[in-house]
């Protein structure tokens, strides 16, 4: 019974119903993958019909760029650029996107390594951890990781893992101040865990909404995308007591 116990998910310790910041998206958007930019203060979201969209933390000042596609994830490598890393679905790869020439600079090829069965439960999180992209394959539940070189096109593969041993259907992840946060919107669960393999538990936590897609953190704001299939469309921003390095809202 004990060790039964200790699987158990938390209560979500964020401050409820949160505050739905995605009514000023495009018609049809369906958001997946998020990360938020410190340098610009705005919070970068992807649409899985080739659209990405910035906004600030009240949801105001929407940007969009076309650039086509099943995009799934959204990460940064470096805060002082203007490049955004886009995870697409089908076929698994990474896109180098520069937000102010407004055009893909590179495009890296992760076939190789992960493919899914389906071409809906391909690449489903994007990440950037320390000098390393880590991409969730949704069919498996599946984290890979990758060393994408600074020119060219050769990507480096390290290694995969699963985060959450015999769980599946990955759907987002983000990193902030050592910790690797991912979610899976099949069971509604939010994971706090070491940001390298074996992934070790730190805290586990139910995640209020429907098809969570796309996490992101700025302390102690935690952003949830949530593509509920054209249904309805939903940012939602919650006050997060994990972490504590504040943006100030206007």
């Amino acid at each position: 019974m004990i060790s039964l116990l200790l699987w158990l998910a938390l209560a979500f310790p964020g401050e409820l119903p949160g505050a739905d910041i995605g009514g000023n998206l495009p018609s049809g958007f369906e958001p997946s993958g998020a990360v938020w930019h410190t340098r610009l203060e705005r919070l970068f979201v992807v649409h899985d019909g080739g659209t990405l969209v910035s906004m600030d933390a009240t949801g105001n000042d929407i940007q969009t760029w076309a650039i086509g596609g099943d995009l799934e994830g959204v990460t940064v490598a470096d805060h002082e650029r203007d490049l955004v890393y886009i995870g697409v679905e089908q076929p698994d790869s990474i896109l180098e996107y520069d937000i102010v020439q407004r055009r893909v600079l590179r495009s890296f090829d992760l076939t190789p390594w992960m493919q899914s069965a389906s071409s809906n439960y391909g690449l489903e999180s994007l990440t950037y951890v320390d000098g390393v992209f880590i991409a969730g394959l949704q069919e498996t539940g599946d984290l890979y990781r990758f060393v994408l070189p600074p020119t060219g096109t050769a990507v480096t593969f390290l290694d995969v893992a699963n985060p959450a041993e015999g769980r599946r259907y990955i759907s987002g992840s983000d990193y902030t101040s050592g910790v690797l946060y991912l979610a899976w919107d099949n069971s509604n669960l939010l994971r706090a865990v070491e940001p390298e393999p074996p992934y070790a538990l730190i805290e586990e936590w139910d995640l209020p909404g429907y098809g969570q897609e796309g996490i992101a953190l700025s302390c102690p704001y935690l952003f949830v995308a949530e593509d509920s299939a054209g249904a309805y469309t939903v940012v939602r921003r919650y006050g997060f007591g994990q972490c504590a390095t504040p943006v100030v809202l206007p």
